[in-house]
């Protein structure tokens, strides 16, 4: 079971980071131009989400393992997060005047 939980949370990670730059692209309308082919926010995404990523592991988690005595727990709760975190990217659109939202979800 643990396996199982381990594997679904790489994939969540996975995909979700190899398919936010073309998100940001397509149906959000970061657009690329010859002057500026990566625009700010497909930079600034990445970076985010990492950065809390970093500062969960660093702060965070370890007080999580040791209250909760496994790792299977955190990473049943992270499949969850990473599913529920990533539900409003489905309202975000280029009309909408919401998508700093993307840096906010980006981080969950």
């Amino acid at each position: 079971m643990y396996g199982l939980v381990y594997t679904m949370v790489r994939i969540a990670v996975n995909v979700t980071m190899s398919v936010q730059p073309f998100y940001l692209i397509k149906v959000t309308g970061f657009i690329e131009t010859p002057d500026n082919p990566t625009p700010l926010p497909i930079a600034l995404v990445p970076l985010v989400s990492y950065t809390t990523s970093l500062i969960f592991s660093l702060f965070i988690y370890k007080r999580m393992m040791q209250k909760l005595r496994n790792r299977f727990i955190p990473l049943l709760i992270s499949v969850f997060v990473i599913f529920i975190g990533s539900l409003p990217y489905l309202f975000l659109n280029k009309e909408a005047n919401v998508r700093w939202l993307v840096y906010l979800l980006s981080s969950v």
